[in-house]
């Protein structure tokens, strides 16, 4: 590869993974951010050394794969992805190096799920039970199959194109990892529930991707087309990084039909900030957040108390199962507003509470 290819590269691949993850709903990040560190890496890591025979590098890389789906199921998907693009180039060691690494991932996968759930694998049953068999995902939302494309466009569309042009340039150098990509794009494009988010895990590919194009179209197409290519794709990173903090939840595809220009960042920031608020206080002994699904909180990570935690549809506040609410300032009702957040206030509704026998710590 020439100067210019590899310079072409490193300059493409970076700028897209700077504006990338900036363009992410950053509500419900965690484990996605973590999953699609751990797979952009252990691609990194199989890929960068194709004709390397080194068992370390393969152990390594699989190994950070297997953590990657633990973070998130569907990353399995680059698993798949792995061992055919090993099988398809006939390189039977590796490729059994690979699966016996997976599969003593697996083997973890399963032994960490007996131990906190009581059953191997029962996280991974319950999730497909919950998701391909009652559909119940479906619940927080449909959308129809160009989705993401559609959203992608809308969030940063000059971004969106050359990092498509760099991703298709890719095809004959990267031809198996550009097939795992799409891979898992069609899949999530399918399944009718999406979230930008779930795409996290491909996006640092994607970038890679872009990368390995612009250094082919140096090479191959004109000495100065991929430097071009990837310096016009740090430009409108850079310029669609500025305007980060103006995307709306509508840009980014969320509550579409409820509140599509209102701020993409600090989503349900006003609740937080009282859970933080109710953390401080040391007569807690019970908290209900009437004002929004409890799903929509930072939940026990703001709230570090261990009290009763209830949903919006928990018992009512004469049970006196919690002497704290969050709710809003005009409900607030007999209660004493100790703190307030725009139209959302921290009620205290008494001293002591009864004890609840039947509470459950999982969300309704």
């Amino acid at each position: 590869m020439s100067a210019a290819g590899v310079s072409a590269a490193r300059v493409g691949a970076g700028a897209a993974s700077g504006r990338t993850s900036s363009a992410t709903d950053t509500r419900l990040l965690g484990a996605d951010e973590a999953a699609a560190g751990s797979g952009v890496a252990a691609r990194t890591l199989v890929s960068a050394w194709p004709d390397s025979r080194t068992l370390m590098l393969i152990i390594i890389g699989a190994s950070l794969l297997g953590l990657a789906v633990l973070l998130r199921l569907q990353n399995g998907v680059f698993c798949v992805g792995l061992l055919g693009i090993l099988a398809a180039r006939r390189q039977w060691r590796l490729m059994g190096i690979a699966l016996a690494t997976l599969l003593v991932w697996a083997f973890l996968f399963g032994l960490l799920d007996k131990l906190t759930w009581g059953g191997w694998f029962h996280s991974a049953v319950k999730y497909l039970q919950f998701n391909l068999v009652e559909k119940k995902a479906e619940g927080w939302g449909t959308a129809p199959f160009g989705w993401y494309v559609d959203v992608l466009f809308r969030s940063m569309p000059l971004v969106t194109v050359l990092l498509a042009a760099g991703v298709a340039l890719s095809a004959p150098r990267a031809a198996g990892l550009l097939v795992t990509s799409a891979v898992f794009f069609l899949l999530h494009s399918y399944t009718p529930h999406k979230e930008l988010r779930f795409l996290l895990p491909m996006l640092p590919l994607l970038c890679a991707l872009a990368g390995v194009g612009f250094a082919y179209a140096t090479e191959r197409i004109h000495p100065q087309a991929g430097l071009f290519g990837a310096l016009a794709l740090t430009l409108v990173s850079l310029a669609s990084g500025l305007r980060a903090g103006s995307l709306t939840m509508g840009q980014l595809g969320a509550y579409q039909q409820v509140r599509p220009f209102s701020s993409a960042w600090g989503d349900f920031a006003d609740v937080n900030r009282l859970l933080l608020a109710a953390s401080r206080r040391t007569d807690v002994c019970g908290l209900k957040v009437e004002a929004v699904h409890q799903a929509w909180t930072g939940g026990e990570t703001y709230l570090h108390q261990p009290v009763p935690y209830y949903a919006h549809n928990g018992p009512p506040r004469w049970s006196g199962h919690y002497n704290y609410v969050i709710t809003w300032a005009k409900a607030a009702g007999a209660g004493q507003i100790v703190a307030q957040e725009g139209p959302v206030a921290l009620v205290k509704l008494g001293d002591r509470c009864v004890p609840d026998p039947g509470f459950n710590w999982r969300l309704p």
